[in-house]
């Protein structure tokens, strides 16, 4: 073909660039032939159909090593070649494409012969050949695209889900999934183990919408990790808190498996087994199984301090069945605080109340409650009249003797008035109170039972009359004697005949009330054998005639917890005398006989008996 001299000056002219640059400025313009502009884009062969290259060595391992392309062209039988800068936004997204510059070139019809890749330093990196034709067109802009043998690399976003099941996966502190705050996952493609360090965690609630939009709490992780494309298995994890404290490392068999794709992000559910064998797990089942053997699904609650009208809901996750309103949990997932006063419950108390051995107060109606569950409002014991409301709630009154309940009246002061009279009379401050640095009586007791709980204060109201039934407990179970840490238990307003022997085996426990159980027709002697009693509460009992209410108080006296009892409260029965030994509680600090029939003086109970206050109205 006959070669036009023309058209070679001005290709040369056009491609003088190679030397001194690309930009518009630097290219002589032809009059006479017209110019157009080609653009180079580097993609992943991969991610890539068709892939029209084919390299001459081994393949990248990642596209975003590459920084120059040296590109090899044929126009009318004239081989040049031509280098450019390859551009990204950023290394990440440099693994989706690569472009150049526009590059202005004559018009015309042109053959790629192939293209070389250069690192940063200008080190060759990937020879591709190829035989392709593109046509510049006068004015205008057509864009080239190549594709690089490149490593096939996708992304894996992963969600830890809880996997609970029946199997032993820990064998001493208790697991709870929210205190996990990082994970380590080992991988495994072939041959290949890739160990993902350090995920750190976000403990979140999700509603499944596949499992009746069941409430969920997965752990999510905001990291995204770049792991070779292929089908992986998860071999194991490792578990740990904020303080990088290992919680659990689990080998997964069967190994779970995820496909990563090219360019692609997969998301990867972890499971992470939760044993049903742990004891927090246990305490909820056992919860499950109280609210169902007293009537659960018709419970409503209609006191104070959670939403009216509300109940438990067990449409979650087994781990998360501890949280329902009127239960407290340690910061281990036990349950610590269980009151269901207000819920309306009845029926017998099951065996699985045992389980919660770690509970430190349990409520089973109490003096004040504001339940609106009245079982039978007309209610009259034995025919006795129902008693009017009384004028206080004294218990409440009592508890500013309980600063810190679980050591006594604690860091009381009196006036010094009363200071002075107790020094003139020469005795000594009542229920071992001392006077400290500034003047003031202070007490020093030290009971020191396992642990403490705060406290959620009942609603301060009206006591509860004689005879109104507010739940429909009839029975605690011999099991209720397993619950070692018990310190608070309130048993009140109910249908109880009697109270398990096993009681006296709540060696910590401190506080009591039985009130105004009208069909408790003997006095519950199995309490007078508890070792530890700081605070009981006996009112409102109108069925135990004066004997049996006098023979009670009596072998209270003469038990274990003469040396402890701190708070007394008998109002509103028919206590018609105290006995001699009542003498023995030395450190009564509050006593209540309030509105009973007691008769006549009470009885000599010595020198070092000092109550602070005593109520002994309408007797």
């Amino acid at each position: 073909m006959k070669f036009n001299l023309f058209k070679l000056f001005a290709l040369i002219a056009a491609f003088s660039i190679t030397l001194t640059g690309c930009s518009d400025e630097d290219v002589v313009d032809n009059r006479e032939h017209g110019h157009g502009y080609i653009q180079f884009k580097l993609y992943k062969e991969a991610s890539y159909t068709p892939a029209e290259t084919r390299a001459v060595n081994s393949m990248l391992e990642n596209l975003s090593d590459a920084h120059k392309i040296r590109v090899e062209f044929l126009f009318e039988n004239s081989r040049f070649s031509q280098t450019m800068v390859l551009n990204s936004y950023n290394t990440e997204n440099a693994e989706y494409g690569l472009r150049t510059e526009k590059l202005k070139l004559v018009a015309g019809t042109y053959t790629i012969l192939g293209y070389t890749l250069y690192d940063a330093l200008d080190e060759e990196l990937y020879i591709a050949e190829l035989t392709t034709q593109e046509t510049v067109i006068e004015g205008g802009l057509v864009t080239k695209d190549l594709t690089v043998n490149v490593l096939p690399r996708g992304k894996a976003n992963f969600t830890f889900i809880k996997d609970i099941e029946d199997v032993a996966t820990r064998t001493s502190d208790e697991l709870l999934f929210r205190d996990i705050s990082s994970v380590t996952l080992n991988i495994r493609q072939g041959n290949e183990v890739v160990t993902i360090n350090n995920l750190s965690t976000r403990y979140t609630t999700i509603f499944d919408e596949t499992d009746g939009n069941k409430i969920k709490v997965v752990l999510t992780t905001d990291t995204v990790v770049s792991v070779k494309a292929g089908n992986w298995r998860i071999m194991s994890y490792s578990l740990f808190n904020s303080n990088r404290v290992e919680l659990l490392t689990a080998a997964l068999s069967p190994a779970p498996t995820f496909d990563v794709s090219d360019n692609e992000l997969s998301k990867v559910d972890v499971p992470v087994k939760i044993s049903t064998n742990q004891e927090y797990i246990k305490d909820y089942l056992a919860l499950y199984e109280i609210w169902k053997a007293l009537d659960g699904p018709n419970w409503s609650f209609q006191g104070e301090g959670e939403t009216i009208g509300c109940n438990w809901d067990f449409n979650k996750e087994l781990d998360l069945w501890g949280q329902q309103p009127g239960v407290d949990l340690f910061a281990n997932g036990r349950v610590g605080l269980l009151n269901i006063s207000s819920f309306g419950f009845k029926g017998h108390m099951p065996a699985a109340i045992g389980q919660l051995t770690e509970m430190s107060e349990l409520y089973l109606g109490s003096h004040n409650d504001v339940n609106g569950h009245v079982f039978d409002p007309s209610t009259s014991i034995k025919g006795q009249a129902l008693a009017g409301t009384l004028e206080a709630n004294r218990m409440d009154i009592g508890k500013k003797y309980l600063r810190n309940k679980y050591k006594s009246i604690a860091e009381q002061t009196l006036s010094p008035a009363l200071q002075s009279a107790y020094e003139l009379r020469g005795a000594p401050l009542p229920g071992g109170m001392q006077f400290d640095n500034d003047g003031f009586a202070d007490f020093n007791q030290n009971i020191a039972p396992r642990g403490s709980y705060n406290q959620k204060a009942p609603a301060t109201r009206a006591d509860v009359n004689f005879g109104v039934i507010c739940n429909g407990l009839k029975s605690l179970p011999k099991e209720i004697g397993k619950l070692q840490n018990l310190k608070t238990l309130y048993i009140a307003n109910s249908l109880i005949e009697e109270l398990p022997e096993e009681i006296s085996q709540l060696e910590y426990l401190t506080d009591l009330e039985i009130y105004n159980n009208p069909y408790m027709s003997k006095f519950p002697m199995s309490i007078t054998k508890l070792p530890r009693l700081v605070a009981v509460n006996l009112s409102n009992n109108q069925q135990w005639d004066a004997e049996e209410i006098y023979n009670g108080i009596d072998a209270l006296a003469k038990g274990v917890s003469q040396t402890y009892l701190q708070l007394f409260y008998c109002n509103n029965t028919n206590l018609e005398a105290l006995p001699e030994s009542f003498g023995n509680f030395k450190r009564i600090g509050l006593l209540d006989l309030a509105f009973n029939k007691i008769k006549g003086a009470l009885p000599a109970f010595g020198y070092d008996f000092n109550p602070v206050q005593v109520f002994l109205d309408n007797n």
